[in-house]
């Protein structure tokens, strides 16, 4: 009786620490298809559509003011609106996960 408790211990252990390995997965923005793509598809138009002073959708003036602390940022905030989408539609993620969204009035909800 006694080693059967051992031995049930023992997977349990090696079943918690399999369950809880940390697994750095690549994100998709750095594999050379996600470079392939984004580079003249999505990353330049965006990066345009940026730099364009017409752009209805400016910054706030605090974060405007921080951006222009960063020589030619408009690369970099493309390459961050870009990144996590990219990397959503790569990992096939689907709309009707019951995962947490905000709502217009800033209320955290489940999907329904």
């Amino acid at each position: 009786m006694d080693e059967s408790i051992e031995a049930s211990e023992r997977l349990t252990i090696e079943r918690h620490k399999h369950q809880h390995r940390n697994i750095r997965k690549k994100l998709y923005c750095s594999t050379d298809e996600s470079v392939a793509v984004t580079g003249d598809l999505l990353l330049r138009p965006l990066i345009d559509f940026l730099k364009d002073p017409d752009n209805p959708f400016q910054p706030p003036s605090e974060l405007e003011e921080r951006l222009h602390r960063i020589p030619d940022h408009h690369p970099h905030v493309a390459l961050a609106i870009l990144a996590p989408v990219l990397d959503g539609f790569a990992r096939d993620r689907e709309d009707n996960d019951q995962a947490l969204i905000l709502n217009r009035n800033g209320v955290i909800v489940y999907r329904s």
